[in-house]
């Protein structure tokens, strides 16, 4: 296996049977959109212009309140999150 180190932080193995025997811990995240942050000057920068743009007054401050599921393994103190959890879960929807 050919591993890009700026990719990858390392790698090791894990039984897919762990994975079978032990559900992930599943968290919800919570994210909105904010379409301008206040930076450390107290200076507003905008990301979106919706003022600009005319949109609704409903946009101009944060919106969408989304809901992710992020799934995390412990394998002997070894953490599994992220795309590579993802990767996992749909593998073994397929087995």
């Amino acid at each position: 296996m050919k591993v890009d180190k700026n990719e990858v932080e390392k790698t090791f193995l894990i039984p897919i049977d762990f994975f079978k025997k032990n559900p992930p811990v599943e968290y919800t995240l919570k994210y909105e959109v904010h379409p301008y942050t206040i930076d450390e000057n107290g200076e507003k920068v905008v990301h979106f212009p919706v003022e600009e743009l005319g949109l609704p007054k409903t946009y101009h401050k944060p919106w969408g309140h989304r809901r992710h599921k992020v799934w995390v393994y412990n394998y002997k103190g070894e953490i599994i999150w992220g795309l590579t959890a993802v990767i996992i879960n749909d593998l073994l929807k397929k087995f």
